[in-house]
């Protein structure tokens, strides 16, 4: 509703004039009947516009436009009057009346155009206002922000230059406002040429050499930009964000820019990359990886360094985040529930947490694996776990292997000193007897038994020597197939077939492993009789690897399938597939017989961890 003061000394127009105003509904007139009432009213209210007739007694209207401008009022003021003189129009526009209007002519026409003339008036002062309050508060705004800001208007001239930058350039207010030809690049790069804010008013004005990389944010720039002339030459690095000044219409008329010093960030920056670069260079030399994870059943890793690679087969990226995988997926179904209660343990205490459990690479293998790690906690509060985990795969497979190898040797001892000792009585009992004995046959009998027992003691020498062999070179991972492969030739001399189904799969085992299988062909060889194949198998079960030796021979009979196996078992075969036994045995992997007349069976099983994909 615009509040309207009317001011006619004819009470007749005053009336219909005010009728005819307020008919639209959104004009209320107040009504004055001289220019002398009319002021008086202005003093004690507030009008949005003003309409007087030209003549009134006592006082024009000129009169009272004047009187109200030389108070410093702004308020919208219209002429509406039935003297049309040129004179008269020049000369209320010149005293400040926003429109002149005619009286005569048809009612509805002119008061209509009174009526668009009082809206126009009242809305462009009002937009007036708006505008020029918003520059003042703009001024006041620019000059106390806490970052340097200056501002030019289209033609490069500056406008506003506040206290921030007053203190960054070490130029006064005074000094710069009103200042073109590019005066205010001067204190940053000591030269007037184009910056930052320069490219909104001239598009293209910085040359790509500037070293300006520019960021668009709608019609916002950015730029960081090393200042050298800045403080007397020390310089800066420098954070700019430079906008568009609009006009009324919507037109670029000026620009302002925002400056922060950025040094100190930088500089913490670049202290910050070095000294993760040299952390870099750390995590990536170390043995295994260094890790960081939530202490969820995932085990989330928020970090994880470049050796996960190696160790697991899969990249720090797979891992963090679970974005591919999590790292609870790939530890050993066995050994979780062992790795999950162990740290909720520590936990609890506030201790460090040793473990060693197994991991199943990306290519399937089985690692084992040493952990070290603790809470991370604040104010009470447990933030994450935090340590490191090395691959210990063939350190405790030689652990395993060594343990073994002891229980082997004190083995052979007992079996080398009780064999020898006792048929190196024999053998003195009977020389004994020989030299009593008169009978030349008795003597003969008595010095062949001799004989057989230092054959059987000759032969505990040779088992000895091949068995001290056990465990010289450490154990390793053997292609499965490629052993047998080499070792076909053996059978295939004696027209014996040889089915290799072997393929896939590398075991981990004594260098002698080759041993084993050519002592089980020669003892097929030997002992199978009227043999015509040999099939040699591999298969994953339960548990393990099953490799399935058999041939179609004679067999064995179900009371000496594990005698077989005593070094003191039969003649020439017992001390081989004792010595089978035990190479086997030195990294845990068993064997035994199961077949029947229609030939052997050897099962050799291989445990988890002790076997894995050929590569």
């Amino acid at each position: 509703m615009i509040s309207l003061l009317l001011i006619d000394d004819e009470p007749d127009i005053l009336e219909i004039t005010g009728m005819f105003l307020e008919k639209s509904g959104d004009i209320r007139v107040d009504k004055a009947l001289s220019g002398k009432e009319g002021l008086e009213m202005l003093k004690t209210r507030n009008y949005d516009a003003v309409v007087s007739d030209y003549e009134l007694s006592g006082m024009s209207g000129i009169a009272v436009l004047k009187a109200v401008r030389k108070s410093g009022n702004n308020i919208p003021f219209i002429i509406f009057t039935g003297k049309g003189r040129e004179k008269v129009v020049i000369e209320a526009l010149n005293e400040g009346a926003d429109y002149y209007i005619q009286k005569g002519g048809d009612p509805k026409s002119q008061f209509a155009e009174l009526s668009n003339s009082i809206k126009k008036a009242v809305l462009l002062r009002s937009s007036e206002m708006l505008i020029k309050e918003s520059n003042r508060r703009l001024k006041e705004i620019i000059e106390f922000l806490p970052d340097a800001t200056f501002a030019i208007d289209k033609k490069g001239v500056v406008i506003e230059w506040n206290q921030a930058m007053e203190k960054m350039s070490g130029v006064k207010r005074e000094d710069m406002i009103g200042k073109g030809n590019y005066e205010y690049s001067y204190p940053f790069v000591g030269e007037r040429r184009p910056i930052l804010i320069n490219q909104l008013i001239d598009p293209g004005s910085i040359k790509p050499e500037s070293n300006y990389r520019i960021t668009l944010e709608g019609d916002k720039i950015t730029s960081e930009f090393f200042a050298p002339k800045l403080y007397g030459g020390k310089g800066g690095y420098l954070w700019l964000r430079a906008s568009p000044l609009y006009g009324p219409a919507g037109e670029i008329e000026g620009a302002i820019e925002s400056i922060r010093d950025i040094s100190a960030i930088k500089q913490t920056e670049s202290d910050l990359f070095e000294k993760n670069r040299m952390m870099e260079t750390l995590m990536d030399n170390l043995p295994g990886v260094a890790y960081r994870c939530l202490n969820d059943s995932d085990w989330t890793m928020q970090f994880i360094s470049a050796g996960c690679m190696e160790l697991t087969g899969y990249s720090p990226e797979d891992i963090v985040n679970n974005a591919k995988v999590s790292y609870g997926s790939i530890i050993h179904p066995n050994d979780r529930m062992m790795v999950g209660d162990t740290i909720q343990e520590s936990l609890c205490n506030l201790k460090p947490f040793q473990l060693l459990y197994r991991i199943i690479s990306k290519s399937c293998e089985e690692k084992w694996v040493w952990e070290q790690g603790r809470g991370v906690f604040e104010n009470g509060r447990l933030l994450a776990l935090e340590g490191l985990i090395l691959d210990i795969s063939e350190g405790k497979l030689a652990h395993e292997t060594m343990s073994e190898l002891n229980k082997k040797l004190s083995l052979l001892n007992s079996i080398t000193r009780h064999d020898v000792l006792n048929n190196l009585a024999k053998v003195m009992a009977f020389i004994s007897l020989t030299e009593d004995e008169t009978d030349p046959e008795k003597s003969r009998a008595y010095l062949k038994s001799a004989a057989m027992r230092l054959d059987k003691i000759r032969d505990q020498i040779i088992f000895t020597s091949e068995y001290q062999d056990l465990g010289i070179e450490s154990s390793t991972w053997y292609n499965l197939y490629d052993i047998i492969d080499d070792l076909r030739y053996v059978a295939e001399d004696v027209d014996i077939n040889v089915r290799n189904q072997t393929s896939g799969w590398e075991i981990y085992a004594d260098p002698m492993i080759r041993g084993v299988f050519y002592n089980l062909i020669e003892n097929t060889i030997r002992h199978g009789g009227d043999v015509k194949k040999i099939g040699i198998f591999a298969s994953e079960v339960s548990g393990g690897l099953l490799i399935e030796y058999s041939d179609d021979g004679r067999g064995i009979s179900i009371e000496n399938k594990e005698m077989i196996f005593n070094p003191r078992y039969g003649e020439n075969t017992g001390l081989g597939l004792f010595l089978i036994r035990q190479i086997l045995g030195i990294t845990g992997i068993t064997i035994e017989e199961n077949g029947d007349e229609n030939g052997v069976l050897f099962a050799i099983f291989v445990p988890e961890g002790k076997y894995r994909p050929a590569e």
